[in-house]
Parts: C-alpha cells; structure tokens; sequence
C-alpha cells in the first residue's frame, strides 16, 4: 500500500481542526480557573479596604485630571470641570458607603455575639431567640394545624383548611420540629 493510494476524505482536516480549536479553549479555560484563586481572598481585600478607609486624609487628593490648556475649547473645560466634580462626588459617595459597611459589620458582630452568649447561657432574655412555646400560647390556631398535620394532611391543604397562607402554615410546622 503505498502513500498515494490512501485517500482523505475533504471534511476531515476540518474536522481536525474545529477538535484543536475546542482543545485549545479547554486548556485556556482551565489555565484562567486555576489563576482564579492567586489574588487576595475577600477577607483579605476587605481588610485592606478598612486600612485605606482608617487611614487619615490630610487634605483631598490632588485631581489626575490636569486643568485644561489654553487652547482647549471653553466648553470642553466645562466638561472637563463637570466630570471632575462628579468624579470627586462619587469619590465622597464609596467613602460614606464604606463606612457605612463599617459600621453595619461592626453591629452584626455584637449582635452575633450576644446571641452566642445567650445561646450558651440558656438564656431568654431580651436579647435570646425566642421559642416555639410562646406562639402556641398566643396563636390557637397552631393548635388546629399541628393537628391537621397529625392527621396527615399536607401544607396546602390545612393551608385551605385554616384560611391561612400556606407560608404560614409551613412555618408552624417547622417551629414545632
């Protein structure tokens, strides 16, 4: 059998080459997934973050924008002057977003942990979470979907029952589990 008597039929080169094309955005793909995890987590973006908010500012940072030349037409010092403005505005904006993040995670800190000591405790103080118990006790109708759901009657239909929303009733029957 020689060379030239093996004939390739004409799609097949295509065919090869569409496979290489596919190959080579699989390996890229895994190459830049891999890369993903290299930066800074998001702790550490957010420490970092806080460092730049604490940090004292003297005096606000000079503008990148240089003041327009002589030469620059009138109104387009005008525009430049408008979105110098506004860049400094939404400069001031992420600052006071920022801090306000502060100042929100600071507050779900306390809050997280005065509920693990009251959890730790045992405690139903104001600050505890509060039990099933008390709603059995202000909210009869608990009484007849805990016992429709004992009679084996699924979340919609005590639901139609009741008159009530099927939510509700999904939720009385979670905090009674």
């Amino acid at each position: 059998m020689t060379l030239a008597a093996i004939t390739i039929p004409e799609w097949l080169p295509w065919l090869l080459m569409g496979g290489g094309g596919v190959v080579v955005v699989l390996v890229v793909g895994w190459i830049a997934l891999t890369k993903r995890g290299e930066g800074p987590s998001p702790h550490e973006r957010l420490a970092k973050a806080k460092q730049r908010a604490a940090a004292p500012r003297s005096s606000p940072a000079p503008s990148p924008i240089t003041p327009p030349r002589s030469d620059v037409h009138a109104s387009q010092a005008e525009h430049l002057r408008e979105l110098r403005a506004i860049g400094e505005d939404l400069i001031r904006e992420i600052d006071q977003r920022a801090e306000r993040l502060e100042r929100l995670l600071a507050q779900a800190d306390r809050r997280i942990a005065d509920l693990e000591r009251a959890g730790s405790r045992g405690d139903s103080g104001p600050g505890a979470a509060p039990s099933a118990e008390p709603m059995r006790e202000s909210d009869p109708s608990a009484d007849q979907i805990l016992a429709l759901s004992r009679q084996g009657l699924t979340p919609v239909q005590i639901a139609q029952r009741t008159g009530q929303g099927v939510g509700a009733v999904q939720l009385v029957l979670a905090l009674r589990k």
